[in-house]
């Protein structure tokens, strides 16, 4: 969640905001990695799991910056151990979603994305050494990556507060790249509990992720059917709510567009706070942004 939350900071997460999540693999060591440092071993067992159980569930609610597990490819790892990722709650269940030439819709009105959303914007790697140093005079993350090719200009994204703050020391310095900011499009529908829908190529191609997970691996499309367990099927009705998660770098974070749906299973909590807040790479007398300490990330 860049601005929001930026690299070097600490979270409070709330795990009860959305309902007590029961843990799904017992047999874990509590508060290491899934993977112990030099030993490269899990620090669970997952021979004994237990389903998924979720006390006084509670919704997601629109714009919450959530903390959720990520989905595995393999279906048989357990839900509690897989990465976890951070990310703004966009859309609900039973939403309808369009990105459509940059533009976001929900149920056809246009949204607008968080004030601290990053846009791209070029400038000349000649200006390249200025910039960095005005931006760490201002304590503004640096956000810049070469555009490519043969050219000599850099992208970098900014929140609107912060190109204002540029222009008005270094006016047209940087300039709006159109191409990087549009290049998004789709359009589906979220899916919800209880929701049912016909069965057609399209639906496979959107839905195949989650309806195989849910199925543990036993869904598939073969020969213009579907079969699940072994049965041809023409509907199907999903069993748990999802959610659409974007980041407020829509452009270079990993979020729904890359992970694709999120169900409220994967959810952990909600971040209530930053914490600690501190410049990575730093000596550990330097780099502390004490402004940003305790403050809402919201």
């Amino acid at each position: 969640m860049e601005t929001s939350i930026i690299a070097g900071e600490c979270v409070l997460v709330n795990k009860i905001a959305y309902g007590i999540r029961m843990p799904i693999c017992p047999l874990s060591i509590p508060f290491v990695p899934d993977s112990l440092p030099l030993l490269g071993i899990h620090s669970y067992i997952s021979l004994w799991t237990l389903p998924y159980a979720r006390l006084l569930t509670k919704v997601v609610d629109r714009n919450d910056i959530v903390v959720y597990n990520i989905p595995s490819p393999d279906w048989y790892k357990p839900l509690d151990k897989t990465p976890v990722a951070i990310s703004r709650c966009v859309a609900l269940p039973g939403d309808s979603v369009e990105m459509r030439n940059g533009v976001f819709f929900i149920n056809g009105q246009e949204q607008l994305l968080s004030p601290q959303s990053l846009t791209a914007y070029s400038y000349n790697a000649s200006k390249d050494s200025l910039l960095h140093s005005f931006l760490r005079q201002l304590k503004i993350p640096l956000r810049s990556i070469p555009m490519g090719g043969e050219t000599s200009e850099l992208v970098i994204y900014l929140s609107k507060f912060e190109v204002y703050i540029l222009g008005e020391e270094f006016p047209q310095m940087i300039s709006y790249l159109k191409d990087f900011n549009t290049n998004h499009t789709y359009k589906f529908l979220l899916p919800a509990k209880n929701l049912q829908i016909d069965l057609d190529e399209k639906n496979w191609s959107l839905y195949k992720e989650i309806i195989a997970h849910n199925e543990r691996g036993r869904a598939e499309y073969k020969d213009g059917n579907f079969y699940i367990a072994g049965q041809s099927v023409k509907e199907y009705v999903f069993d748990c709510d999802y959610y659409w998660m974007l980041s407020d770098n829509v452009d270079v974070s990993t979020d729904s567009r890359h992970y694709g749906f999120i169900s409220h299973k994967q959810v952990i909590g909600k971040v209530e706070n930053i914490c600690y807040s501190k410049i990575p790479g730093t000596s550990l007398v330097d780099g502390y942004r004490w402004e940003r300490f305790f403050a809402d990330p919201n």
